[in-house]
């Protein structure tokens, strides 16, 4: 049997047996060696065999945790000093140095309606949503393989002649948006512009290996390319964001889809944390041939009281035959056939003269959708979203921005923020 040795900066190599060494950074009461100060949590560099010499770091006392925890202990403490960053947008964009699971992950949830002025002449439906697909890739956005068909160059309108192009929806675009379009052939492609109710918008002509923005309006579009793709021309193409990076990429993602229906029915406005499961609804939508009208005024001014709403000054709300004006101080203010919700009233003015029993009558079918004074929450299965290494692209297709929080080593963390210091000098 050897005789003890402590090992230190003075003791020999020759010593020590390093096929033993081991290096302790948790307490542990059964080893012989391994304690902990309140100056710091303790490295134990020791022979198996023998006592050793304490070193002392700058790392957080772990002196309260169990000292029977184990290394599983020990990862979860560490990972929870790690820096908590946080990316938001249209699409929320990050890179990161590590694997984890996003700390949270929200999902806006916006009604949609097309650009234009409704009327009760020419009605503008509200779109709302019954679930989610929320969607984590890395650089490339592209998922999707080319379809046979043609687009008429003037209206953007797809047809089903096969002799000249192959197109495919991009269903994720957001407007005012800057993408770099990867190509692999030696062919370009034309992006076709459409809003949420797929109307054409406008082209981008001669797309190879070079930025695309989108309209302001826009919402999906589509690729146009010559009919040399050809049917395994499939993964030739990366569309990256953000637009900084020129390289191809194959597609890298996973989509996560969660209904709603059977909880909340079909959603105008709110949020879904998918790390807890709580949908939150904070807007509601209503017939309005359910509601009861009195009148008033020459041109017969409508109006009906709704509890429930925000009780504020002209909130958010939107009608699909009706405007809304927005805050007023006077009701004469409302023009016809625009609409105010004030201090839970909603009102409005059209100039047909009818009384409250006949407007009722002509409201059956139309929609209001208004902002709610106490959002209602429902309990849904949470959902693990796990980050990439590198970049990251977060988006729904609930029309709204998404948020994340997530991890990143404290290099990583460090690093980024002085090159974000020195874009600033420079």
């Amino acid at each position: 049997m050897a005789n003890d040795i402590i090992v230190s900066e003075m003791t020999s190599a020759s010593q020590i047996n390093t096929n033993d060494l081991m290096i302790m950074t948790q307490p542990d009461l059964q080893a012989e060696t391994g304690y902990s100060t309140k100056k710091g949590t303790v490295l134990q560099v020791a022979n198996k065999m023998l006592k050793g010499t304490e070193y002392l770091t700058d790392l957080p006392d772990f002196t309260d945790k169990t000292v029977l925890g184990g290394l599983e202990e020990l990862k979860g403490d560490l990972t929870a000093l790690l820096p908590v960053n946080t990316a938001s947008g249209a699409i929320a964009n990050f890179d990161t140095d590590l694997s984890l699971p996003l700390v949270d992950c929200k999902a806006n949830i916006v009604a949609s309606q097309p650009s234009g002025t409704p009327t009760p002449s020419s009605p503008l439906a509200i779109s709302g949503y019954t679930g989610m697909n929320l969607t984590r890739c890395g650089s490339n956005l592209w998922d999707e393989e080319w379809e046979v068909g043609t687009i008429n160059d003037t209206t953007g309108v797809p047809t089903s002649s096969t002799t000249q192009i192959r197109s495919k929806n991009f269903s994720h675009c957001q407007g005012g948006q800057t993408y770099y379009i990867k190509v692999g052939s030696n062919n370009d492609i034309r992006v076709f512009w459409y809003d949420s109710e797929q109307n054409y918008l406008s082209q981008t002509n001669n797309i190879k290996n070079a930025t695309a923005q989108a309209p302001a309006k826009a919402s999906l579009f589509k690729l146009r390319g010559t009919n040399s793709y050809g049917t395994t021309y499939n993964n030739d193409i990366s569309i990256n964001y953000p637009a900084t990076d020129t390289s191809y990429h194959a597609y890298n993602g996973t989509t996560y889809p969660v209904s709603w229906q059977t909880e909340a029915g079909t959603v105008y406005g709110g949020n879904l944390d998918l790390t807890t499961g709580v949908l939150t609804v904070t807007y509601k939508q209503v017939d309005l041939g359910d509601l009861e009208y009195d009148a008033t005024g020459s041109l017969t001014s409508h109006y009906v009281t709704l509890s429930d709403a925000k009780n504020d000054n002209g909130i958010s709300a939107l009608c699909d035959i009706y405007t809304n004006h927005g805050a007023i101080s006077s009701w004469g203010e409302l023009g016809v056939d625009e609409f105010v919700i004030r201090y839970q009233t909603f009102r409005v003015y059209d100039d047909t003269g009818d009384t409250a029993a006949n407007f009722k009558t002509r409201m059956e079918g139309h929609k209001l959708v208004y902002e709610l004074a106490t959002p209602v929450t429902y309990q849904l299965t949470p959902v693990q979203i796990n980050a990439l290494l590198g970049v990251n692209n977060v988006f729904n297709d609930t029309n709204g921005d998404t948020e994340v929080k997530y991890k990143e080593g404290i290099q990583h963390y460090i690093d980024k923020k002085i090159a974000a210091t020195q874009a600033l000098i420079l």
